[in-house]
């Protein structure tokens, strides 16, 4: 997507042999149609170069664009929320399209071809034609809408002081960053195109029909036909995480469909791609220079998880046919850790909702739910990722308060999280990081951790040590999304071969598991760690029959 954002989709390119087969199209054989509610999917610009390499599955990930005027929801559902909200619903769809839209007769001959790649690839057939715009960098950031120029408001700037304080408090921004300017840079300069379902149409940057607009419009026109034969609006009005998790799915199934079409470029077009791709990322990377890390991390979050998701609910014999992906649409997940940890999804593991704990003295109070991925960026910030993803891996729901405390004549925001776990272990596996994580803060006495194995549940409390405090962030938490990438790319292979998801989760934990952080960090793949990674496959396969 934009600068330093690439970690949050790759892996090292020593592991590349452990990619997915490749995805064979389908005919089109079923048609369903719903009333379907707006939102708004934005293709972001390719990654900017990275230390981690290619992408693991082959594409950059894809996220929502982001409207500043649409209110917050409390606190760090929340935290997401700044740099990635869905604009709010509209009309009910009709025949032709949303009320009081009326869908071409025809599609633009410029994507006729490639609308019908989509129905093929997906197994689904277009409704109705879309409009596709094709814009000058004005008129793309015109069409983004409202929000992203003008001064903002003293409110949304009262609301953005309080998201960066509760950020600090967890230890993932230091200083004082304008999140509402980066939140307006991710969405412009951030992204490629989107799909407007408030209108129906498919707003481009650029006009020139390069092969890298073509994948583009794969990818958007996807999430066009996902408009018209899913509920879309109920999917992204789900309560809690489950936006989030629908919209990993969306993109998720979005670059499936990309990936198959950049897989039957000849070897001309897909040279011509991977330099046009090289040449936005750099631009990206100057673009998107002054957004926070964290900012980038947590806007492609859902779309860093969601592909790989995709991919292993869609493995079975024969490889990827993108068919099985429809099943998901009917039972969606409900939580980021269902995608951080698909066991939980496959297994329909139970997840509880918890009081949120108190904060003595405290005003303003404002509750939410933390999740399981972003307690794991938190985590992975200061401590080693493998330790961290052992950690949530036991997540079963969480409650998370933040609210404004008077000390030694300071007012401050503290946050303090109650997460409750699979089991006593995996309470104490939790507190045992979390006391690690509290020791890496630049102030450890601003926190505090506290754990009832009894009851299955670990609290934490972290305050605001204030912008003058270099909190040392690290960014390797972004790095760190490649671990539970990996994991479920390793099941889905596995899957494709033959074997349980619970076999193939196994075998890609203990890889995951067995990862150094040089190997997070690992420029380019050396034979041997090429090797090191088979020979981990093949002892984990032996482990987890």
């Amino acid at each position: 997507m934009g600068a330093r954002m690439t970690g949050l989709r790759t892996i090292p390119a020593a592991l590349q042999s452990v990619r997915t087969p490749r995805v064979s199209a389908i005919s089109p054989d079923r048609h369903e149609s719903r009333a379907i509610g707006p939102s708004r999917i934005a293709m972001p610009l390719p990654p900017p170069s990275s230390p981690l390499g290619p992408p693991v599955w082959g594409e950059p990930a894809y996220a929502f664009t982001v409207r500043r005027h649409v209110p917050r929801r409390r606190i760090l559902t929340a935290v997401a929320a700044t740099v990635a909200v869905v604009a709010a619903a509209a009309g009910i769809g009709s025949i032709l399209g949303h009320a009081g839209i009326v869908a071409p007769a025809r599609w633009d001959a410029r994507v006729a071809d490639l609308a019908r790649f989509v129905e093929n690839a997906r197994g689904h057939r277009f409704r109705h034609p879309v409009r596709v715009y094709f814009l000058s960098p004005k008129e793309y950031r015109d069409a983004i809408g409202a929000g992203l120029s003008g001064e903002p408001t003293a409110a949304q700037r009262r609301e953005a002081d309080r998201q960066v304080a509760e950020l600090r408090a967890l230890g993932l921004i230091s200083g004082s960053p304008d999140v509402l300017k980066a939140q307006g840079e991710l969405a412009d300069s951030g992204t490629l195109a989107f799909y407007d379902q408030t209108e129906d149409v498919v707003n481009v940057r650029g006009s020139t029909m390069t092969v890298g607009l073509r994948v583009t419009l794969v990818h958007e026109l996807t999430h066009a036909l996902q408009d018209q034969i899913y509920d879309v609006e109920s999917m992204l009005a789900a309560p809690d995480e489950g936006s989030a998790a629908a919209r990993a799915v969306l993109e998720g199934d979005a670059t499936a469909v990309e990936r198959a079409y950049v897989e039957s470029l000849g070897e001309r077009e897909g040279a011509a791609y991977d330099e046009e791709r090289k040449r936005q990322a750099g631009d990206a990377d100057d673009q998107l220079a002054e957004v926070p890390d964290i900012l980038t991390t947590i806007f492609g979050l859902p779309y860093a998880l969601g592909p790989s998701f995709v991919n292993l609910a869609d493995a079975g014999r024969g490889g990827l046919r993108l068919d099985r992906i429809d099943a998901v649409y009917r039972r969606l997940p409900r939580t980021s850790a269902e995608l951080f940890d698909p066991i939980t999804y496959f297994d329909r593991a139970s997840f509880k909702s918890i009081d949120p704990p108190r904060i003595a003295g405290s005003t303003g109070r404002r509750d939410d739910v933390l999740g399981a991925s972003v307690l794991f960026l938190m985590l992975s910030e200061r401590i080693d990722a493998a330790t961290a993803m052992r950690a949530v891996d036991g997540w079963r729901g969480d409650a998370v308060r933040s609210g404004v405390v008077k000390r030694d004549g300071h007012r401050r925001v503290c946050v303090a999280a109650t997460v409750r776990l699979a089991s006593a272990g995996d309470a104490e596996e939790l507190r045992s990081a979390l006391g690690a994580w509290r020791q890496q803060l630049a102030q450890p006495d601003q926190a505090s951790v506290s754990a009832n194995a009894q009851r299955r549940e670990v609290t934490f409390r972290s305050c605001d040590p204030g912008s003058k405090i270099n909190l040392g962030t690290t960014g390797r938490s972004s790095q760190a999304l490649s671990l539970p990438v990996l994991r479920a790319q390793i099941a889905a292979r596995e899957v494709n071969e033959g074997r349980s998801r619970r076999v193939g989760l196994c075998v890609g934990s203990r890889v995951a598991d067995a990862l150094q952080p040089k190997d997070l960090e690992a420029q380019a793949g050396s034979s041997e760690l090429r090797a090191r990674i088979q020979a981990l496959i093949a002892d984990a396969i032996d482990a987890c029959r």
